[in-house]
């Protein structure tokens, strides 16, 4: 296993030290075309017909691309990894794919006559059985880049799809997104309807009115008509915001706190107030019995706390305990 990982590495390298080996000819043989374009500008007008003969010739072989083939186009081409396309799952999916691609061929400087066949190789699963069927419509072994796209879109991104981009266009809102992403969105969806933002200041107006109210509500009365100043202004009060939210939030935490210690020793305040409120208390002078001994009255007659002298079983009897002055006083006070 460990030499297969190591064969198949040799392998990669070798492929890649061969693309840039390709490059460095590429780059030489450029170099050498330079040179002698700005030697024939000091060549002599004078000369044999043989020296010229020889420079047309020599020209011609530095400067004549050399013919790339299917195998070699094909090994470069793979090494960078092309992504695959099967057919799914959306329209927006199969356009990026293009792209994708098209920046793929051209950054390999892929021939014309190169592309499409090795775009196609990359199709897989539905996105192949259609383009097998498509094979026997057009003939696929002339056609072009230009030609393949526009099949390749109206296929896969027909007049339905872009009707839909266009609407969601129409409809689209920051909602919860960043301005950021909604710029991005808003960007990403424009080109679908570029008859409706065909002004700048249509496309300023537009993005202002999909933005949070927060944010809108504070650049309308700036009525910028430039896109770009627009963005850059939403940027900076979409952040002016988040710090303000920041600072209340920090605020809030801090009041939370407080209220939480408070509440913490308001228990042990209430007991030291129900403690004083249950001490008996006199009024000076008038020696009544306030009214925190009550719940500690008893029967002057029996001594039983379970009533009072008037509902005293014993009252009118001989058992019952002589009264004394005090007595009658205590009576006036707390048989009532």
């Amino acid at each position: 296993m460990a030499g297969r990982t190591r064969g198949g590495r040799s392998e990669r390298n070798e492929e890649l030290e061969t693309v840039r080996e390709e490059l460095r000819e590429v780059r030489r043989e450029l170099r050498e075309t330079v040179e002698l374009m700005r030697g024939q500008g000091s060549r002599r007008a004078g000369g044999t017909q043989g020296h010229e003969d020889s420079g047309h010739s020599h020209r011609r072989s530095r400067t004549e691309r050399p013919v790339m083939s299917q195998m070699e186009a094909m090994k470069r081409f793979m090494v960078v990894q092309p992504p695959s396309f099967n057919g799914e799952p959306s329209a927006e999916a199969a356009e990026h794919w293009l792209r994708r691609m098209r920046r793929i061929l051209v950054g390999l400087d892929i021939p014309e006559e190169r592309r499409v066949g090795l775009a196609t190789y990359m199709l897989v699963d539905k996105a192949d059985f259609w383009w097998e069927s498509m094979k026997r419509v057009y003939d696929t072994e002339v056609m072009t880049w230009e030609e393949f796209e526009r099949i390749f879109l109206g296929k896969y991104f027909g007049e339905v799809a872009k009707h839909a981009k266009r609407m969601e266009f129409e409809h689209l809102i920051q909602g919860t997104m960043s301005v950021l992403e909604y710029e991005s969105r808003f960007s990403e969806l424009s080109r679908f309807a570029l008859g409706m933002i065909s002004e700048e200041g249509e496309k300023a107006r537009r993005f202002q009115q999909g933005l949070r109210p927060a944010i809108r509500n504070r650049l309308v009365p700036l009525a910028i008509r430039d896109y770009s100043e627009l963005v850059k202004r939403a940027l900076l009060v979409e952040q002016d915001i988040d710090e303000t939210n920041q600072i209340r939030e920090q605020k809030g935490d801090r009041k939370g706190k407080q209220r939480m210690g408070e509440s913490s020793q308001g228990p042990q305040q209430r007991q030291r107030t129900q403690q004083f409120e249950r001490r008996p208390s006199f009024y000076a002078g008038g020696g009544q019995i306030a009214q925190g001994v009550a719940a500690n009255r008893v029967c002057y007659g029996c001594g039983s706390g379970d009533h009072l002298w008037r509902a005293c079983p014993l009252r009118g009897t001989q058992q019952a305990r002589p009264q004394s002055q005090g007595s009658s006083q205590q009576q006036s006070v707390v048989s009532f």
